[in-house]
């Protein structure tokens, strides 16, 4: 056998041995790749969240809480556990969730109603507050002022043959400074109403400003969930929601 025969076997038997190598380092890799499963979901997004399970301190009146689980709940496999927690004082918010373990309840934040719950199941518990919006702090977070107000000094002016689709906390098509003839469609991503509403009148301020005229006695602020908007111009945003 000459010199280049033995050399090119060499070759050939070492990169077996790497290629071997790497495939056992690849295949060992992929046994240790963890498995996706609805748990994973479970609770790793809501380990921010103050857990109430963990305070002992109970005020006795009824909140709602959000209860997550290691494991997926359904109301057939953990109808005992459901059960108890109506016996207990307790309404579900909704059925439990298909891609996060656990459901949305409301029950009275006492030792012997949530306490008695938390000691029997050992659940994560958040509570589930009503949060209002509070559209001039995004706009500063994400600064969209100098993104699109800038552009052309109070914003896109548009023409008649424009259409403006919102993405908000809905429309009160009955409101005085909303012309029903100029909404063209709806949509309701929270319960499906068929007919316009809005929960909070953040909605309908901002599509009264695209609309244009309006009420030059009401003042751009609001009390509790009620807007309100100082018109009769061509306004920006800015200068409605940044006092």
């Amino acid at each position: 056998m000459n010199k280049n025969s033995k050399r090119l076997k060499s070759m050939a038997i070492l990169f077996i041995i790497f290629f071997s190598t790497q495939f056992l380092f690849l295949n060992e890799n992929l046994n240790k790749r963890p498995q996706k499963t609805k748990n994973n979901l479970s609770t790793e997004k809501f380990n921010t969240f103050p857990n109430v399970a963990e305070d002992s301190t109970f005020d006795n009146k009824t909140h709602r809480y959000i209860f997550l689980f290691n494991s997926t709940v359904n109301l057939i496999d953990n109808s005992t556990m459901f059960s108890n927690f109506s016996s207990l004082g307790g309404i579900l918010n909704g059925n439990p969730w298909d891609y996060i373990s656990g459901f949305c309840g409301s029950i009275n934040n006492s030792e012997t109603n949530l306490g008695a719950f938390i000691n029997q199941y050992n659940p994560r518990v958040i509570q589930d507050g009503i949060i209002e919006g509070q559209m001039n702090s995004v706009h500063e977070q994400i600064n969209t002022y100098p993104a699109v107000i800038n552009e052309s000094g109070y914003g896109f002016l548009g023409d008649i043959n424009s259409t403006i689709a919102f993405l908000d906390s809905g429309i009160d098509d009955s409101h005085s400074l909303i012309n029903q003839s100029n909404i063209i469609s709806w949509k309701d991503f929270i319960d499906g109403s068929l007919t316009p509403n809005d929960y909070n009148g953040h909605g309908t301020s901002i599509a009264s400003v695209a609309l244009g005229g309006g009420d030059v006695s009401l003042e751009p602020n609001h009390t509790g969930s009620t807007y309100y908007l100082t018109l009769g111009g061509n306004y920006s945003h800015r200068e409605l929601f940044y006092p």
